[in-house]
């Protein structure tokens, strides 16, 4: 009888575990900034435009991305927050 315990046990400590490492995990960001989506309203697909990054101005052009969603793609893409690594 005390084996089923004991299973119950590691069973629980084990989600808990894995809970906790699935919840520390920052969300991965999908789809352009808001920034880039605000630079093209009220333009069209291939208009020139400008986005702002970090106190940065960057051109660019509109174009519909993978989400469908109209967006500022920088000729020169900026590196991400924290350097080459992305966010620290």
């Amino acid at each position: 009888m005390r084996q089923p315990s004991l299973i119950r046990a590691t069973l629980v400590i084990a989600a808990g575990l894995i809970s906790h490492a699935a919840l520390a995990q920052p969300p991965r960001h999908r789809g352009p900034p808001p920034e880039a989506i605000e630079a093209c309203q009220g333009l069209t697909e291939g208009q020139t435009c400008t986005v702002t990054f970090h106190d940065q101005q960057h051109a660019g052009t509109c174009r519909t991305g993978p989400e469908q969603q109209l967006a500022c793609f920088p000729e020169r893409m900026p590196p991400p927050p924290g350097g080459p690594g992305g966010r620290r």
